[in-house]
């Protein structure tokens, strides 16, 4: 419930609501310095280390937007997720995209569960709001969404880069929106269609509805008529720098251009709860205090308040408490600022220099024949684990329940099944499960159980099964395989693994460390057994060290796991636990898939990720 929400209820219910000073400070003080070390920690830190810190800064801000919408998640949840796509339902080639301005309850509840889906909470912006589907015509599934509403009045680096007067800006700024949310769903959001769905933010088609919504309408506070075609989208990154919006081209041209960056000033971290008891402060306090009389005359006290009159709410209440005032909600997390113009005059529009507008001629089919031929097809190409997903991947009702994380590969929780991410390498574990009966020629019967996983990278494209026997010992086979070529393929489907039970521990198993590698002499692949110093010397810096850290295996040679003497002593192996499905999967990822594909194409694999989700797919059991 937001601040609105929570003082129409009171006032509904005729809640008299009498606030303690001391405690106010105390609850004021907390959420101030709640996020405070995550934030210095984020600032020291860039690239993705920086950006995982700023979701973390945002993650109580999350919590409670979660939180109060629980009831609507768990009602409408499966109904809604009948509109994401899985993996499969894509075709890159086939996208078609086309923007579904919101008008029903269900398009406004599509809307909401999307915006519930990202790390960090979306604005309910300002003013004029106007939001948006975007949804693919291959399979009627959504693409990505986005909102336009009123700008902020006064924006240092947007109003020196046009240039205007402040009474130039009163005409004209109404031609001016914020795109306040704006951003793609999984799995389109691995083919980069954040892109595409900040170029739909420009396309005629919207554009025309903002148009017509609005012509005729009155403005709010001068009673006047004025042309509302968008001028001007302005938008904003969410976790620093933003690589979306710095390289969105349409047909060759830049779209959206920097112009810098916010101050670091925020009140993500006040919630409305503790917003609305500030307010009701400042009312105890006004028959005292005649700067309190006036800001609430003087500003939209009531439902309309935009940002700079919560500032001042949040101000007066921090200088009453002896807080500091607002140089308290200088958080530091800055936002990179975008503006995208629609017309080739543009400026000299918004200057009231030109009078008509030469509009940009954007349709929204031509934005998705470039979105394809410039990004979802090659992206697709390069990183093929979208085709894994599956929109129950990220049901928003998991959590809210206790113990649904989704943790770093290192963490030491055994997972059974899963999904897990190796640089551009998807796996899905534990897709399908069944019960195995094996009738030797001699001795009893065995009873085993087969994991089926797939395995999705570049150029790479397999299905395993790993089984498990009673005795602990297992093994993983290829029941299927596609490569870049005849030969790759072929070479794919003879990588099985063996996995053998430990002696020296009854509830280990362990796997030799083999690596094919290419004869310089005959051409020939074949399936190496190298010693430690060997296989560490031929591998990658990243590899060798995920396997030293990894928690849930150690890795080393059989002679100090194992306390083998013999001459296979020096080679190395992960020891891990017998029933640990995620492990086996990790090493013929990084030991078989890994080196075929730089064999077979001459390319590096670059791993610049190693996560696991401990949340279990879907899964039939035979």
């Amino acid at each position: 419930m937001d601040a609105e929400n929570i003082d129409s209820t009171r006032a509904a219910q005729g809640t008299q609501v009498h606030i303690d000073k001391d405690e106010l400070s105390r609850r004021l003080e907390s959420e101030l310095s709640a996020v405070d070390n995550v934030v210095q920690l984020a600032l020291q830190l860039s690239g993705t280390a920086a950006k995982e810190q700023v979701r973390k800064a945002h993650s109580l801000q999350r919590a409670r937007v979660l939180s109060e919408a629980k009831s609507f998640i768990l009602e409408k949840e499966d109904v809604l997720l009948e509109h994401f796509a899985n993996g499969d339902d894509i075709n890159p080639n086939e996208i078609d995209p086309f923007i579904i301005p919101v008008h029903t309850k269900a398009e406004a509840d599509l809307f909401r569960y999307a915006s519930l889906t990202w790390s960090v909470p979306v604005s309910a912006g300002y003013g004029r709001r106007t939001r948006f589907l975007v949804k693919d015509r291959q399979n009627n599934k959504l693409v990505g969404i986005f909102a336009l509403g009123d700008p902020v009045i006064g924006l240092a680096a947007r109003d020196n880069l046009i240039g205007w007067t402040t009474e130039q800006r009163n005409n004209r700024l109404y031609n001016v929106f914020d795109a306040y949310i704006l951003g793609a769903v999984e799995p389109y959001r691995q083919l980069l269609a954040g892109k595409l769905t900040a170029l739909m933010t420009l396309s005629n088609e919207t554009r025309n509805f903002i148009f017509n919504k609005y012509e005729g309408n009155t403005t709010e506070i001068r009673k006047e008529t004025k042309d509302p075609t968008p001028i001007l989208i302005s938008t904003s990154s969410s976790l620093g720098r933003s690589s979306i919006y710095n390289r969105i081209t349409f047909n060759g041209y830049k779209m959206f251009y920097p112009i810098g960056y916010t101050s670091g000033f925020g009140h993500f971290h006040i919630s409305d709860e503790l917003f609305s008891d500030l307010k009701l402060f400042l009312d105890q306090e006004a028959e005292e205090d005649e700067s309190i009389q006036k800001l609430k005359l003087s500003s939209s006290w009531g439902t309309k308040g935009g940002p700079n009159w919560k500032f001042r709410v949040l101000g007066a209440a921090m200088r009453k408490l002896e807080l500091g005032g607002t140089d308290r909600l200088k958080h530091g997390l800055e936002r990179q600022v975008f503006l995208a113009p629609l017309a080739t005059n543009w400026a000299e529009y918004l200057r009231a220099e030109d009078e008509q507008p030469n509009l940009l001629d954007i349709p929204e089919r031509e934005i998705g024949e470039y979105y394809k031929s410039r990004w979802a097809v090659g992206r697709a190409q390069r990183m093929p684990g979208y085709k894994l997903w599956d929109r129950t991947d990220d049901r928003l009702s998991q959590l809210l329940e206790k113990g649904n994380r989704q943790l770093s590969l290192y963490e030491s929780d055994i997972p059974v099944t899963g999904d897990m991410a190796i640089g551009p390498f998807r796996i899905k574990i534990g897709i399908r499960q069944e019960l195995k009966r094996y009738r030797p020629k001699q001795g009893p019967e065995r009873m085993g159980t087969v994991w089926h996983s797939r395995v999705v990278g570049p150029g790479t494209d397999v299905l395993l099964s790993h089984t498990t026997w009673e005795d602990r010992h297992g093994r993983i086979n290829i029941e299927g395989a596609q490569g870049t070529g005849e030969n790759h393929t072929k070479q794919l489907q003879k990588q099985s693994m063996k996995v053998t039970a430990s002696e020296r521990f009854s509830e280990l198993v362990f796997t030799e460390l083999r690596v094919p590698s290419k004869s310089a002499k005959t051409g020939k692949v074949q399936l190496r057994k190298p010693s430690k110093d060997h296989f560490e010397k031929n591998f990658t810096q990243e590899i060798v060290q995920a396997l030293n850290q990894f928690e849930e295996m150690m890795y080393g040679t059989r002679k100090d796991l194992l306390k083998d003497q013999g001459s296979t002593c020096d080679r190395p192996i992960a020891l891990y636990q017998w029933n640990n499905q995620l492990v086996p999967l990790f090493i013929w990822v990084i030991t078989r898939a890994i080196p075929l594909y730089e064999i077979f194409t001459g390319d590096k694999i670059v791993i610049n990720n190693l996560k696991v989700n401990r949340r279990p797919p879907a899964r039939k059991v035979e």
